[in-house]
């Protein structure tokens, strides 16, 4: 996704003009005209002290163009601007740079709607993936950041706190199979504290490790059965006290009704 952003902003902050132009047709000076510069670029729309200054369009010879609002030969205001790989962009403008609310859409099928900061994705925004994903939050500097939710194109979903574009922090993670985590979050990976209630009914509650049960924590099958005490990787290692004096008399209940049958 940066090295989208990085491409866009050299995009946007290259397409200036500039009041050097030779006017083809009209009043260039403070009216309606068209004027051709030493680049190639073709303006047609309002001018004032001989900048493009007004709602125009601007025209560039590799094919990308520029319809809106324009400012002292800058976008500024509304507009769309069109690059000649295809990217489209419709919002706002501010002198010459992306800045607001806007659509950018791209080539490949990727579209993001919402706020920008200087040509980056800041603010609430909505993100579509060419790959099915759809995320809609949080973004600071162009990246996932902050509050959202992902719905991936398996039809799972994330809902919670990301950080560098990734799930990290506290949040609720839904399987297509119906299962769902509610806890903490690093890099993408159930770490630390939650609890998982998995498709069978089972439940699970306590440490995780890269996914895995890991720490203390207490698994509940679906029939009941209940192992409590320390998990490593994904394995109960160590019963917690409480279990084993509940299977010691477990056990002495079992000897004394064998005993009683005898």
């Amino acid at each position: 996704m940066q090295s989208f952003l990085m491409v866009l902003l050299s995009l946007f902050f290259i397409l200036q003009v500039t009041a050097y132009a030779d006017c083809e047709q009209g009043d260039c000076q403070n009216g309606i005209g068209k004027s051709i510069d030493q680049e190639g670029r073709v303006y047609e729309g309002a001018f004032k002290d001989g900048y493009p200054w007004g709602a125009g369009t601007l025209r560039h010879p590799d094919g990308s163009a520029y319809q809106g609002q324009m400012v002292m030969g800058r976008y500024h205001g509304r507009g769309t601007l069109v690059s000649k790989d295809g990217r489209k962009y419709t919002g706002t403008f501010q002198n010459g740079v992306i800045h607001g609310r806007g659509t950018m859409t791209f080539a490949g099928g990727m579209e993001y709607a919402g706020e920008f900061d200087l040509g980056r994705y800041n603010g609430q925004g909505n993100l579509f993936f060419p790959d099915g994903r759809e995320y809609f939050g949080d973004f600071r500097s162009g990246v996932l950041h902050g509050k959202g939710k992902m719905l991936y194109a398996d039809g799972s979903s994330f809902e919670g706190i990301f950080v560098d574009g990734k799930p990290a922090g506290q949040g609720i993670r839904r399987y297509l199979d119906g299962s769902r985590y509610t806890g903490t979050f690093i890099d993408n990976h159930r770490e630390g504290q939650g609890v998982l209630e998995l498709f069978d009914k089972s439940r699970y509650e306590g440490g995780f490790h890269q996914d895995l049960y890991d720490g203390k924590g207490t698994l509940t099958a679906a029939d009941g059965t209940v192992q409590n005490g320390i998990f490593k990787q994904g394995v109960l290692v160590e019963t917690s006290n409480e279990q084993r004096k509940q299977l010691t008399r477990q056990a002495e209940e079992s000897d004394t009704q064998e005993q009683g049958w005898e």
